[in-house]
């Protein structure tokens, strides 16, 4: 089969990265992904051995994602899968939805933002399959949509996929539980664009009072200046950064997917963000996931201990919810 994946984020990466591998083995695979940040660097560094292309570029103004990531994208999408004689496309969204679409060709699209209502809309009408995750979202599963017990985060973070290395503490000469995980998202993407931005900024004395070293995951370093000197920056893309998280005291995230993660990692996961989200609603009853909407939620959150164990929670899940790289690798085959 020749198989066309598409990235568009560093999240969508770590979702396929495993289905990718497997792929390749026994297909014609070509995987493009977006001229965005740092992206194309960490698709570089994961994906070496993949037939890999840059398509569409985003420079994180309003006018370059409805231009450069939507508009323009789709016609490159036209032409590389004509060029490629690509027979499925996989995660490309609406651009190559409607591509794919046109060239009669298949379109599998995996999400878990269903409150971006005419996002998912569009993708009902254009895929072949449309997966949504979690299996809570208020809509009944039909012939070509499928409601998913589990997160796309959980593909690389499953005790199946993801074994924590201890030795990655070494870099920056930390120890396990004696400090904080910080990631601050940029709110120049459709995600955040009506979100404060520097969220987490806001409760740098809260962090710099807890006395615990702080590890800062910064995605706009033009505003490292808005946070401690003392605060280590680290530089992406990070060797093992689930590892990072995993040993951390606590996780804090202005963006909705790393506090995911943090929470599946099992460690307390503060959520700074504005996005109310079915994905992050799944997590409260069974993790340490919580959501601090103001200073006084994220103080009462900072102070808090950990409901359920590490390992207890990753355990259950691991009961719980389905094989996402499974599933993935089925749904193409």
């Amino acid at each position: 089969m020749r198989i066309l994946i598409d990235i568009g984020h560093p999240s969508q990466l770590n979702f396929l990265k495993i289905p990718i591998q497997f792929l390749n083995t026994s297909n014609d695979l070509f995987v493009t992904y977006l001229n965005r940040g740092i992206l194309g660097d960490i698709v570089k560094k994961e994906l070496n051995n993949i037939n890999i292309k840059e398509l569409g570029k985003h420079n994180y103004s309003i006018f370059s994602i409805i231009w450069n990531a939507n508009i323009c994208k789709f016609f490159q999408f036209i032409k590389f899968i004509y060029k490629n004689k690509i027979q499925i496309g996989i995660n490309g969204g609406v651009p190559m939805g409607i591509a794919m679409r046109i060239m009669r060709r298949k379109y599998i699209q995996f999400n878990d933002d269903y409150e971006r209502g005419m996002i998912i809309l569009l993708e009902k009408i254009l895929a072949n399959k449309l997966y949504l995750f979690p299996s809570t979202i208020p809509l009944n599963s039909r012939k070509n949509i499928f409601l998913v017990n589990s997160l796309k985060e959980w593909a690389y973070l499953s005790p199946k996929y993801f074994s924590p290395n201890i030795r990655v503490l070494d870099e920056y000469n930390i120890k396990p539980g004696q400090y904080i995980f910080v990631r601050e998202v940029s709110t120049r993407t459709i995600n955040y664009l009506c979100q404060k931005e520097g969220v987490i900024s806001v409760y740098q004395n809260a962090l710099t009072s807890t006395n615990l070293t702080i590890l800062l995951s910064l995605e706009n370093k033009e505003d490292r200046e808005k946070y401690p000197n003392e605060w280590i920056l680290l530089n992406e893309p990070v060797n093992d950064i689930h590892s990072l998280m995993y040993f951390s005291k606590c996780v804090i995230s202005s963006g909705d997917s790393m506090a995911r993660e943090g929470a599946m990692l099992g460690v307390i996961s503060i959520y700074c963000g504005s996005r109310d989200m079915l994905a992050n609603s799944f997590l409260i009853p069974i993790s340490n996931f919580k959501w601090a909407k103001n200073y006084d939620e994220f103080i009462t959150a900072i102070q808090s201990e950990h409901v359920y164990e590490q390992e207890v929670v990753r355990n259950n899940i691991y009961k719980e919810w389905v094989d996402v790289n499974e599933l993935v690798i089925n749904s193409i085959l």
